[in-house]
């Protein structure tokens, strides 16, 4: 027995599926939030997003992943700006924000990590793939396009920050 004409996977295309869509994906956001969940809600909102598009029969293209004809001087841009801003956090931001406050930042939560070459580059590799990959692709991509054609996504990632006029 089918319940949507065409089939599940031609549902989520059309996109009739969208609400219950976003109420998962609230469902895992607030578990994050509330502690349920280990780390973060990102690894399980990426692997959601990620089955969703599979289910779709979509890629990684239809929430703008791909590579650039110019990808090299992309990096290297990125590369650049990375550098730049923590230069600009290590001298400048930080020294000036203890100079005001008359506090050094609290980074006991990084003693682990003395020492630890190995804790280090898999806590750097974990980190900069859940940030650069997983919250990019996630709030960015996915949870944008299936709003896309709800609302307009300006008007969602507005609603989902809270700074959308009257909510």
């Amino acid at each position: 027995m089918r319940v949507w004409p065409g089939g599940f996977r031609d549902a989520l295309r059309a996109r009739r599926l969208v609400l219950p869509e976003l109420l998962v994906a609230a469902a895992i956001l607030a578990a994050g939030f509330a502690g349920i969940l280990p780390f973060s809600a990102t690894p399980f909102l990426l692997v959601f997003g990620v089955a969703s598009l599979w289910l779709r029969g979509e890629g990684a293209r239809a929430v703008g992943l791909a590579f650039r004809s110019d990808w090299g001087r992309t990096v290297l841009l990125g590369l650049g700006a990375g550098v730049g801003y923590q230069g600009f956090s290590l001298y400048v931001a930080e020294p000036a924000i203890a100079r005001l406050t008359g506090k050094l930042p609290d980074v006991s939560l990084f003693a682990p990590l003395a020492g630890n070459v190995h804790f280090l580059l898999i806590s750097l590799a974990v980190a900069w793939t859940l940030a650069a990959v997983g919250e990019e692709f996630v709030y960015r991509g996915y949870l944008a396009v299936i709003a896309h054609g709800t609302m307009d996504t300006l008007g969602f990632l507005l609603l989902f920050l809270g700074r959308y006029p009257g909510a």
